[in-house]
């Protein structure tokens, strides 16, 4: 009877959170900043040849925000590779140059 009782409690528990964090998240979505996005930082060449994974890996966070926007913030000496500058526009990331 007592192990029946704390599986319930324990379920409605559960249950409440589920729903604030539904809310929660649905707030997020609707009243959210526009001006906040997820960033990948790319700093090496293996940042840059790992760049597909760690954008795909922002991206499926997309519900954390309401712009759904994510930008990639890479090193000065990578700037020039065409290969990433391509992985990047495929993606249709904004690309930011960052200054040492």
């Amino acid at each position: 009877m007592y192990l029946k009782i704390a599986v319930e409690m324990i379920a409605a528990l559960l249950a409440v959170f589920g729903l604030y964090s539904a809310v929660r998240l649905l707030m997020q979505k609707l009243f959210g900043s526009e001006k906040i996005f997820l960033t990948v930082e790319i700093k090496s060449r293996e940042d840059a040849k790992n760049a597909d994974m760690l954008i795909r890996e922002a991206m499926s966070a997309f519900l954390v925000t309401s712009s759904c926007r994510v930008a990639a913030l890479i090193s000065s000496e990578l700037a020039a590779d065409a290969e990433l500058i391509e992985t990047l526009g495929l993606w249709g990331v904004e690309c930011y140059i960052a200054e040492e």
